[in-house]
C-alpha cells in the first residue's frame, strides 16, 4: 500500500527476466526466474538495486548461498478436480474486508505480490478465530469440460 517509489508501482520488466512488484508489506521487490532468464546472479543483484529493490525473489533450483540468499516459503494454491458432492457452508467476509485480510495475510511472504482490488464477481470464504476475520481466500468454480487460464 507504498507507493512512494514509482518504479514499483505494479509489474515492469526492467531487464532480462527482471520484474518489480510492491510486497504487501510495501517493500519494492524484484523478482527474477533463472530458468526462463539464465542471467548472472551478481548483474541481477545490481539490477535490482539500482532500481530500488529493497528484495530479491529469485526461482531457481539451485543457488550460491555465499550471495547472501536463504531459502523462504511461498504460498500455495489449493486446487480439486472436483468440488464436494456435499454442500459445504462456509463463511463468507463481508467485500469491504477482503484487501486488508489479503494484505494481513500475504504480508512478509515470499512470492505475493500486492494483492489487487478484489473482484466483486469472486466468491470470497473466510476463516474466523474469536470473533475477528483472519483469513480469506477466492473460490473459483470451473464447469466440467472448460478449461481454466494458467
Amino acid at each position: 500500500m507504498n507507493d512512494e517509489a514509482p518504479t514499483c508501482s505494479g509489474s515492469r520488466d526492467w531487464g532480462a527476466g527482471l520484474a518489480l512488484f510492491r510486497a504487501p508489506d510495501g517493500a519494492c521487490v524484484a523478482e527474477a526466474d533463472l530458468a526462463q532468464s539464465g542471467g548472472a546472479i551478481p548483474a541481477l543483484i545490481e539490477e535490482a538495486r539500482s532500481a530500488g529493490a529493497e528484495k530479491l525473489w529469485v526461482h531457481a533450483t539451485a543457488i550460491d548461498a555465499g550471495l547472501g540468499f536463504r531459502r523462504c516459503a511461498g504460498y500455495a494454491r489449493l486446487e480439486a478436480d472436483s468440488p464436494t458432492k456435499n454442500p459445504v457452508d462456509l463463511a463468507s467476509p463481508p467485500f469491504e474486508a477482503i484487501r486488508p485480510l489479503q494484505f494481513a495475510c500475504f504480508a512478509g511472504v515470499w512470492g505475493h505480490h500486492e494483492p489487487s482490488e478484489p473482484d466483486p464477481s469472486d466468491t470470497f470464504v473466510g476463516l474466523r478465530e474469536a470473533g475477528a476475520w483472519v483469513g480469506s481466500a477466492s473460490s473459483t468454480l470451473i464447469p466440467a469440460g472448460s478449461t481454466a487460464p494458467a
